[in-house]
């Protein structure tokens, strides 16, 4: 009895896990000796049946009765608005385009904007692919970089291929997103000799167009 499990400590960095979705697990350890359970299977089978929440599970044992269980969950990415015909839907997005938590945001992540026919029926579906949520957070992240200044929201345009993101200047940066984002970005930086964009009251500027050393910078003034 001096080795039979009584405590079982969790620790995590996310609530996309509820605590109770692990009382399963919980219950394969509590009352078990702590020297013949395998921490290795069990946590593979947190990771494989939470795969779209956690990136990593570590298992320790503290003798003589105790086990921490240690989550790490995907980070939080952004907000995501789904504007439907008949509904608006709010999600937060994890690092691999699942969403943590429904009708809810987080105010210190970017919001994106996607406007769609129909509502999305279940959460746990893939809201966004991977990669193309990867390039749409860099964008919010690499103007805020290069620029020093806060994107209040963006609108991903997906029939077009392009995202358009809304600055705290009140204009919209327009990008296209089979393009090196962070390239037309710098074309942008460039242009900042003849182009103001701190002080110049703007309605959009247009980095979507491409060619070598004809590269444009297209905006409107208000």
């Amino acid at each position: 009895s001096f080795l039979v499990i009584t405590k079982v400590n969790i620790e995590k960095n996310g609530n996309a896990v509820a605590l109770s979705s692990l009382s399963q697990f919980l219950e394969k350890l509590k009352g078990k000796n702590i020297l013949f359970i395998s921490t290795s299977t069990l946590e593979r089978n947190i990771e494989q049946t939470f795969k779209n929440e956690v990136l990593l599970t570590e298992i320790k044992k503290s003798y003589p009765n105790r086990v921490t269980i240690k989550i790490e969950e995907y980070p939080a990415v952004l907000n995501l608005k789904i504007i439907s015909d008949s509904k608006t839907q709010i999600f937060v997005l994890n690092q691999i385009g699942y969403a943590i938590l429904e009708n809810s945001e987080q105010k210190n992540l970017p919001t994106l904007i996607l406007k769609t026919q129909k509502p999305v029926e279940s959460k746990t579906s893939l809201l966004i692919d991977n990669e193309k949520l990867k390039i749409i957070a860099e964008a919010f992240q690499k103007f805020a970089q290069i620029f020093g200044m806060k994107i209040v929201e963006g609108e991903w345009r997906k029939t077009e291929r392009e995202l358009h993101l809304k600055t705290e200047k009140n204009f919209s940066i327009w990008l296209d997103l089979t393009q090196n984002v962070e390239n037309q970005l710098l074309k942008l930086r460039r242009a900042l000799v003849k182009l103001d964009i701190y002080n110049t009251p703007l309605e959009y500027i247009d980095l979507r167009i491409a060619g070598g050393e004809n590269e444009k910078v297209i905006y409107k003034k208000k």
